[in-house]
Parts: C-alpha cells; structure tokens; sequence
C-alpha cells in the first residue's frame, strides 16, 4: 500500500497529474462539536417535508431553510417555529435508529444580531437543530469576491465573512456553523475556518457539478483548493460539504447519469456533508431505478466515514474531459489549455483545472507501476467501447483500459496504508474484490495478488454471456481469504488486473470490501501418559499393599485378609484377583 506523510500534506508539491493524494480521515466532527447523521439534507426545505412519507423509497433526509430569503408559513413562520415542527417528523436511520428530523437553518448574521440569535437558537430543546449556515449579503447568500453578472454587481462579501467568523462561531460553539462559498473564497475561508478554537466552522462549497473546470487550484504547484479540492486539502481539520450548482436547473443535471458521476466525484474528496436541491435527489433515485446502482445509500454509506469506518474501497476510473479552462482568478476573462495559470501580485504561480485522477475513496490506481500504464478512454468517442456500455450511467464520461499494444497488460491497485483493520487473534482478515467492467469478446480477465504464504495466486473468468449482459458493464466478485492487501507486495501495489495478452480490458470501477471469519481452532488433547508401574514385591511374612483390581496374588502367598466394618476378612490364594472386594484398595498379604 501507498504511505503518505500526512502532516505534511500541505507542503506535497502537486502538479494536474494523474493522482490525487487524500489525507486520512482522522476524526469526522472535531470533538465538543455536536454531530449530524450521515445523511443528505434537502435545500430550500422551506415546507419542512415529511421526506419519509412523501419519497419512501429515498432513505433517510433532513431539510434546511435559507430565512434570509423569506419566510415559510407551513414550514414555520420563524426559525424556531421551523425547529419545532421538525423535531415532530421521525426519520429513520440506515441502522434502524429513529430520531427527529435534523434541520439546518440559515441566517442573515451581522455584529449586531449575533447575540439576538443566539438568545433563540441556542436552546437544549432544539436538540435536532444540525447545523447554521451563514447567509451573506451578496447573490443566493454565497460568500464571493466582487463580480458583475448582466446588469448586477455583486459586492465583495469576503471581508463579511472573514469579520463575523469567530464571534459567530464562539457564540454557537458546539454546533456547525457551515460558512458557503465559491472557488475564490475557499481558501481564505478555510484558512480562518481552521484557526477557531471550537473547531465549529465548516466550509461548504457551492458549485458541486461533474468535471468541474475549477475543481483544482494549486499555488506553486501545491494543492491548495478549488471546488472539490477544498475539502482534500482540509479535511479532516475541517467539517468541509458540497452543495450542487446551478440550481439543479439544466438538461444534463437532469441526468441520473450525470448525477452518479457527481456523487463519485465528490465523495472520494471525503465530505461530511451534503445539502441537495429536491430535483436532484429525485434524479440520484432514478439512478438505482435505471441502471441498478443504489447512488442514495451507497453516498449515505460513505459519507461522514474515516478510513477505518467505511463499508469498502474503491477508485472510479477515469480522466477529466475538460480541454479548456477560464478560472484564472484575477484574470478571470483569460482562457487556457489544459489549465488556467497566472502569476498573482506576489509573483505565485497559482493554476486552476479540472481533476484529471481517478475518483478514489482510499483505492488507488498505481498507473506508473512498469507493465501498468493505462490508456483514458472518452467513452462516446471510443469505437472500442459498444453502444448498450455508452448509454450505461457508468459509460456517461471516461474510463480506462489496459494497452497490451505497448506492453501494458496489467492493472494495478494499491490500499491505503492507513488501513488498520483491527484485528482480534482469532479472526481472519478477508476480502471481497468487484470489478465493473466491459463485458465484451470471449477473453480471459485475471486477478492477481500476494497470498499471506507469499505466493503469486492467479484467479481468471471468461467473458462472455455467463458473466452477464454482453456487450455492457458486469460487475464480477471474487471472495479472497487468503490475500494480504496491507503490505504492497506485488511490484508496490497490493493486486493487479492481469488482461491476459489476449484482449485488452475496459474497466470501470473496483471496490473492496473487507470482511472477518473467525479462526476455527481445533483443541488440542494431550496424549494420555500412563506413569511407570513398579510391581510389588511380595515378601515372606505379613505385609499391607495397595491392590489394584488387575493385580494378581502369586502363588506362594496364602492368605489375602481386609478389613471391612471393623472386622478381618480373608480369602485363599487361589482367589487370586480382587473381585470379591471390588472397593477395597489396602490389603494384608501372607506370603511363604
């Protein structure tokens, strides 16, 4: 497995490269901060929904309101009246626990009024109040620089934000108070956001789309932000969420498609957080209805996790389809290719561009790994690829295959390191391995890893009909125990795909999932020792000796005599075992 030092993650020269490194989620919600549940929370809430019995069949939800952008009348006419009327909705959550509907509420907070709301708020019976989010006084209460759109001008709220920060977050100082912005203002927010000493200031980005242009942005070849990248650089320092962009308005957006592909994206940032507009979970929810993948669970399962919490691993690849970038900051008219750089006033080299890595959730692809290199495939543009696999959610954008042309026919994965699994001494570390893939041609797929004996063990299918639509995406387990994944012993990976020279192979995705048996022992019984038996020598005269039933009185001894009641028994010689006195062990013997 990969190992990262990453105390220093903020001095990793990182250049728009295949991978991006993650950080390990040490703690989810700082401690003294109370936590939210894992779960999605609905936008624009402003009817305080009953999301339960309205849309069953989406899984647990909460709900916020922006109060700055009016009032709701049936979902409360005040924030407090909102609170309330939440906390008598019941929603259940995926491990069958029921608690009142959690809610956020967005406020219009200012020097004055900070003491106002938290005289209201800050009540032990709004225990199912989540979160705050900071309302700004620009456009949809976002947090950025000073721009023009059309006709409006909109100030620069940074210095808003970066004055009410720490009294908003010493006035509220167990709850999240969640402070949005946009790819600008990310990193200065950030930067104060992690100097609080209540650890209660969460940074939440508005913009959330796929292959975003901007999801990246380094600063002398360091990462330091963006739309996505954000929450790579400050979690877990920081409660860092996600919010779509564009209101969910668009045909695209409209996509399950496209939605499954934001979902991956965003969770392999490791995000505590998500608020998503009605619409979209709507379309999240056809994505399981469509193409079979459960995209609301599997995001609740991953969601608010550290590395030794979460269900599974998995990367997603792909590469971005973005050719041109328009995010140069300060010199935001100005486009280039393939990212957007400039040198900012105090001469840093700050660059702007999509994230062309994979989706991983602390699964990495080894690309430079000898034998390893893959090629990128813009799945609609790519004859390799068969239609009924480009109409699939999973063919919607890009993906990777091996080049058996240039000597290339493995696949390499690697786990992170920071993987401690926990063991007790009698269980036994299993794995589970599933691979989405192109199911197309006869060929032979392989997988190949290190055994704990430390051999090279090779499992292989045939493609074909047996597996599962032809022609489309399968997905095909393998259960392992026997695998040792947590010590990089094949080439530096932990286990590789092998195409076999025989037909390249076009994936999609893996995942591990680990599991433990328990260690059948079987006790062992010592064999029985029977100690050395010294044969008792019979004397002339009277003597006592212990008798066993299996002795036997030799010939010369006359008389055997017990004691039995008080009184002397005997019997002759010729009675020469003990069966008449089966209970007596000390005897009197008379021998010539």
């Amino acid at each position: 497995m990969k190992h990262f030092k990453f105390i220093t993650f903020l001095s990793l020269i990182f250049h728009f490269s295949f991978f991006i490194f993650h950080s390990p989620a040490l703690a989810i919600i700082p401690s003294g901060v109370k936590p939210f549940p894992p779960i999605p929370f609905v936008m624009s809430d402003c009817h305080n929904e009953d999301w339960g019995k309205l849309y069953p069949d989406w899984g647990p939800v909460g709900g916020w309101w922006n109060w700055s952008s009016g009032q709701c009348q049936d979902g409360g006419a005040t924030p407090e009246e909102y609170i309330r009327k939440a906390k008598q909705i019941r929603v259940t959550l995926d491990d069958g626990t029921v608690i009142p509907k959690p809610v956020g509420v967005g406020v219009r907070f200012t020097l004055d009024n900070i003491g106002e709301w938290q005289q209201r708020l800050n009540k032990p019976e709004f225990d199912n109040l989540a979160f705050l989010v900071a309302e700004s006084p620009s456009l949809h209460g976002e947090i950025t620089g000073a721009y023009c759109k059309g006709n409006i001008c909109i100030e620069d709220t940074l210095p808003w934000a970066l004055n009410i920060m720490t009294p908003l977050a010493n006035a509220f100082p167990n709850l999240p108070i969640f402070f949005q912005g946009g790819v600008n203002t990310l990193i200065p927010l950030a930067e104060l956001a992690v100097t609080q000493t209540n650890n209660n200031a969460a940074i939440k980005a508005n913009g959330w789309i796929p292959d975003l242009d901007n999801a990246l942005r380094t600063v002398n070849g360091v990462l330091k932000g963006g739309e996505m990248g954000f929450a790579t650089v400050y979690h877990p320092k920081l409660i860092v969420g996600f919010e779509p962009g564009a209101g969910g308005t668009g045909n695209e957006q409209q996509d399950p498609k496209h939605w499954y592909w934001g979902v991956m994206e965003a969770l392999s940032h490791h995000p505590d957080f998500f608020d998503i507009q009605e619409p979209i979970l709507r379309v999240m929810k056809k994505t399981e209805n469509q193409y079979g993948f459960p995209l609301l669970s599997f995001l609740r399962s991953h969601l608010n996790k550290t590395i030794n919490e979460t269900p599974d691993f998995w990367t997603v690849l792909r590469t971005s389809k973005v050719k041109e970038v328009c995010w140069c900051g300060e010199k935001a008219s100005d486009c280039m290719s393939p990212d957007c750089c400039y040198n900012d006033s105090d001469g840093n080299r700050v660059c702007t561009g999509p994230q062309r890595s994979n989706f991983s959730f602390w699964l990495y692809q080894k690309d430079e790994i000898s034998g390893g290199r893959s090629v990128a495939l813009v799945t609609k543009d790519s004859p390799e690829i068969p239609a009924p696999a480009k109409d699939h959610a999973y063919g919607f954008h890009t993906c990777r295959r091996t080049d058996q042309a240039s000597g290339n026919n493995y696949l390499y994965f690697d786990l992170d390191d920071n993987y401690q699994p926990g063991l007790n001494q009698n269980q036994n570390l299993n794995w589970e391995v599933t691979v989405t893939f192109v199911n197309k041609g006869t060929d032979k797929l392989s997988l190949e890893y290190i055994n704990k004996n430390g051999q090279l063990i090779k499992k292989s299918i045939k493609k074909g009909s047996s597996l599962g639509s032809v022609d489309n995406w399968v997905d095909f387990r393998w259960t392992l125990n026997d695998a040792d994944f947590l010590k990089n012993k094949l080439n530096g990976a932990d286990f590789r795909l092998n195409s076999e020279s025989d037909g390249d192979e076009i994936v999609h995705r893996v995942l591990i999932r680990p599991f433990t048996t328990k260690i059948e022992t079987k006790e062992e019984t010592m064999p029985e020792t029977k100690e050395k038996e010294i044969p008792i020598k019979f004397l002339p005269g009277w003597q006592k000796v212990e008798l066993k039933l299996s002795d036997r009185i030799p010939e010369n001894c006359l008389a055997v005599a017990y004691k039995d009641s008080g009184r002397w028994q005997i019997f002759l010689n010729y009675l020469n075992t003990l069966f008449f006195a089966p209970k007596k062990k000390s005897f009197w013997v008379k021998c010539n």
